[in-house]
């Protein structure tokens, strides 16, 4: 139980004493809990206490051992075309598609993968604004056939992190003086960086907030199944305050259709925790008959908030009429 004397929760009691009483375990297990991720064949031990609604804690139960058996593990089918033995939970977070516990990796699909793009070929010029001097540090550019709009951003700001930056990854980290920065190992060189932190430490005449979106180039889809396709890539994601972070696409040109949206609230539906460094997978639910693809990275709704960089992208998905076999 919990108790409150400021604010009457929904259907508290205690009302005539002024003290509110809420049971924060109603409907959850009190005599048993599941555990994920145990080493398998191996002797764990355990002990248990409880707290009762007057804070006051049990005496500690004597120790127990469990041997856990075989680890619950399947075929995960990862966007990269590759198959590995995974638990469910590793494989999602993965981005993996798992096929059941037992079961075999030839069951997997075979994979292509349609594109790949790491920014490298974007060249790189002098610093602006930023105090750290390098000959080779970014650009507002974007790689051929993308599209870096920064016509929804402010005026003012710092002119690098105006929008969209491709940047050497390295100079970005020492430019800003790190802040979790370096923490992103996935990425070298190139990355692409949407930085209202280091954009707000400039004078903007007009306030606002940033929002900038990088456009990729048209993806052919030709030979892979319809609903299969997935756009994965490294990613380094600090939420703070309304920051948004989005994805869309657009098939054949027509209406553009949200894939992904993470937002910096806790208790939003869309909420994703901070992760310095992480391998992003996104289905993007290319229907029957699509044959081009266009993405969007968008960040909005970013003030004095912190960042989020992206490399390493890649579009795969099941090779169309094949449910057998592995990457080609």
């Amino acid at each position: 139980f919990r108790f409150e004397n400021w604010f009457a929760p929904p259907n508290a009691t205690g009302r005539e004493t002024g003290y509110y009483s809420v049971n924060t375990r109603e409907g959850m297990p009190m005599t048993s809990h599941t555990f994920d991720g145990l080493q398998p064949f191996t002797t764990h031990y355990w002990r248990v206490r409880y707290r009762d609604k007057a804070l006051a804690w049990s005496e500690v139960a004597d120790e127990r051992a469990v041997v856990t058996g075989p680890a619950p593990v399947g075929a995960c089918c990862l966007p990269d075309g590759t198959v590995r033995q995974l638990r469910e939970s590793e494989c999602e977070t993965a981005g993996g598609r798992f096929l059941g516990v037992g079961s075999a990796d030839s069951e997997c699909p075979e994979m292509v993968v349609l594109w790949r793009e790491d920014f490298e070929g974007v060249a790189l010029g002098p610093n602006t604004d930023e105090t750290l001097a390098e000959s080779i540090a970014w650009s507002a550019g974007a790689p051929e056939g993308w599209v870096n709009d920064r016509s929804m951003m402010p005026a003012g700001g710092v002119t690098e992190w105006r929008g969209w930056a491709i940047a050497d990854k390295d100079w970005w980290v020492r430019a800003s003086g790190d802040q979790s920065r370096g923490q992103f190992d996935r990425a070298s060189g190139n990355v692409a960086v949407a930085d209202p932190d280091e954009w707000h430490d400039a004078e903007r005449p007009d306030g606002g907030a940033f929002d900038a979106s990088l456009i990729s180039a048209q993806v052919s889809l030709s030979g892979i199944a319809a609903g299969s396709g997935v756009l994965s890539f490294d990613s380094t994601w600090d939420p703070y305050d309304e920051m948004r972070a989005t994805i869309t696409v657009r098939y054949d040109g027509g209406e553009p259709m949200t894939i992904m949206e993470w937002t910096s609230r806790q208790g939003e539906e869309s909420f994703h925790p901070k992760n310095a460094n992480e391998r992003v997978a996104v289905r993007i639910q290319n229907p029957e008959g699509a044959e081009q693809a266009t993405f969007t990275f968008r960040l909005d709704r970013g003030d004095n908030d912190w960042f989020w960089a992206i490399d390493n992208l890649q579009l795969s998905g099941e090779v169309e009429g094949v449910t057998t076999g592995h990457e080609r």
